[in-house]
C-alpha cells in the first residue's frame, strides 16, 4: 500500500461513506507507527543540525580507543581523550548489557571497569562517529517526558478562574498611604471610609503606628480600633492588660516595709498582721554549725537543750543520745526468745535498705525487756544489711553494786531535778 494525502484520506472517511480495507490500510501506511523507528531525514532540521556537528570519528584517533582491559593501570590525560569500549551480557543494568564507548574521566586501576567504577568512566554511547538520539545519554527518556505544546497554553494550564479574578477585583484597597503625624493625615485625607488605614512613622528612631478611618466620628485613630480587654486583679497566664484598682487591691494585700528595722534581726509579726522587728539575730538562732555531734555515732540523734542568758539571748547547751526513736514492730519476731542471741547481744543480717533490721541507737521493747541497737550497716542489695542489738532483761536493768547502776539509782533516789510529769532526765549516764 502507498502513501497518501490527508485531503485523499479524508475524501475516504466522510459521514455515511464507507470505507474500503485498502482504504484503512493506506491510512495506516501515511503515519509513523510507535515501534518504527523515524529516519533522521524524516525529522525537520534534525540532519541540517547534525551536519553542522563535528564528527567524532575526525577528532578520534586509533591510539585513543581500545577494548577495555581487565589487567591495565590507566593513566588519566587531560590533554588527551581515552575510550573503551565494554559490556557485561550479565548486568542488571542495561547499559552494560550491549557493547557502548566510556570515557576515562579520572585514574583507573586495573579491574576497575567502568560498570563498578562509574566515577572513572563517563558513558559516551554505542557508537564513537555518527550520533543518533539513542546514543545521548538520557535523552530520549527526557523526550519521551516531554509534551506537545499547544495554542494557548505555555508549561502549564492557566487553572485561574473567572469567579477568583472577580473576587479579586471586588476587594478594594484600603492601605491610604504613609504620614508623618496623626495632624498630617487629618489633613490630608478628611473623606475617608470605613477599614481604611494608614502608617504614620515620623522618620528615623520614631516607631511606625497604624492609624485607622473612625467612620463614626469621621477622623483618624491611632491604633487598631479592637475593644481591648483589662482584668480587674492579676491572673496566672493572662495577656490581658490590668486596671490599676487591681493592682491596687493586690498590693494593699502586701506587708508594710519595717522602717525602722535591724541589719540581721529576724522579722515577726504582730497581733494585727503587720511585719515588726523581733529584736532577734538571726546569727543567733539554731542551725546546724552550733550542735557539737562529737560525742556521738553516725547514724545517733540528739536532743539539744537552749539556756537564756541575762541578755535574752539564747546559748545551746549541751546534748543527749535521742531516747525515743524506736525501731519496726517487725522486730518483735526477730528479737525473741528463739533467736540466734549471742549472750545478750545479736546480729541480724538481711534487707537493711528501709532500716527494717535496725538503725544505731534505735531502742525496742518487748515486754520488760529493751533492746538498743548499738551499729547497723545498710547495705547495698537486699541480703546483705546487719543491725547488731543488745539486750537489757527488764529483772535486772539496775543492779546494785555496779558503779555505773549505783550512780542511776542514787539519782532516781533523790527529789531533785524531777519535772511535773514524773519525768528526770540524767546527765550523768554513760553511753552504751
Amino acid at each position: 500500500m502507498a502513501q497518501q494525502t490527508k485531503n485523499t484520506l479524508k475524501g475516504w472517511f466522510v459521514t455515511k461513506a464507507t470505507p474500503l480495507a485498502t482504504q484503512f490500510w493506506h491510512w495506516m501506511d501515511s503515519y509513523w507507527h510507535k515501534d518504527e523507528d523515524i529516519p533522521a531525514a524524516n525529522i525537520d532540521g534534525l540532519q541540517s543540525l547534525l551536519d553542522e556537528k563535528m564528527n567524532v570519528a575526525d577528532v578520534v584517533s586509533d591510539d585513543q580507543v581500545g577494548e577495555y582491559d581487565p589487567e591495565e593501570n590507566y593513566v588519566y590525560n587531560s590533554d588527551t581523550d581515552y575510550y573503551v569500549s565494554f559490556s557485561n551480557a550479565d548486568s542488571e543494568d542495561s547499559q552494560y548489557q550491549t557493547e557502548g564507548f566510556y570515557r576515562l574521566k579520572e585514574d583507573a586501576p586495573a579491574g576497575e571497569d567502568p560498570e563498578t567504577n562509574p566515577e572513572h568512566w563517563a558513558y559516551q554511547g554505542t557508537t564513537i562517529g555518527d550520533i543518533t538520539i539513542n546514543d545521548i545519554i538520557g535523552l530520549r527518556e527526557e523526550l519521551d517526558n516531554k509534551v506537545d505544546a499547544e495554542d494557548g497554553k505555555a508549561l502549564s494550564t492557566n487553572d485561574y478562574t473567572d469567579e477568583e479574578k472577580a473576587k479579586l477585583a471586588s476587594l478594594d484597597n484600603h492601605y491610604r498611604g504613609t504620614y508623618t503625624s496623626i495632624e498630617a493625615l487629618n489633613t490630608a485625607i478628611t473623606d475617608g471610609n470605613a477599614g481604611d488605614y494608614a502608617i504614620i512613622d515620623a522618620g528615623e528612631d520614631s516607631d511606625a503606628q497604624k492609624a485607622i478611618w473612625d467612620d463614626s466620628d469621621s477622623t483618624w485613630i491611632i491604633g487598631s480600633g479592637g475593644t481591648v480587654t483589662v482584668d480587674s486583679v492579676p491572673t496566672e497566664n493572662s495577656t490581658n492588660a490590668v486596671s490599676s484598682g487591681g493592682v491596687y487591691t493586690e498590693l494593699a494585700k502586701k506587708a508594710d516595709k519595717v522602717t525602722d528595722a535591724v541589719k540581721g534581726n529576724v522579722a515577726s509579726l504582730d497581733e494585727d498582721g503587720n511585719l515588726q522587728d523581733s529584736g532577734v539575730a538571726a546569727d543567733g538562732l539554731l542551725n546546724a554549725s552550733n550542735v557539737d555531734v562529737s560525742d556521738i555515732e553516725t547514724g545517733e540523734s540528739k536532743i539539744l537543750t537552749v539556756e537564756k542568758q541575762s541578755d535574752g539571748t539564747a546559748d545551746i547547751g549541751t546534748a543527749i543520745t535521742q531516747l525515743d526513736k524506736l525501731g519496726s514492730s517487725d522486730l518483735d519476731t526477730l528479737l525473741d526468745e528463739t533467736a540466734d542471741w549471742d549472750g545478750d547481744e545479736i546480729t541480724l543480717t538481711g534487707n537493711n535498705l528501709t532500716g527494717a533490721l535496725g538503725e544505731n541507737s534505735q531502742e525496742y521493747y518487748i515486754g520488760s525487756d529493751f533492746f538498743l541497737c548499738i551499729s547497723h550497716y545498710v547495705g547495698t542489695t537486699t541480703t546483705d544489711g546487719t543491725a547488731t542489738w543488745r539486750r537489757n532483761r527488764g529483772q535486772d536493768c539496775l543492779t546494785e553494786g555496779l558503779t555505773q547502776d549505783d550512780l542511776i539509782i542514787a539519782e532516781l533516789q533523790t527529789t531533785d531535778d524531777w519535772s511535773d510529769a514524773d519525768f528526770k532526765i540524767i546527765t550523768n549516764k554513760s553511753k552504751q
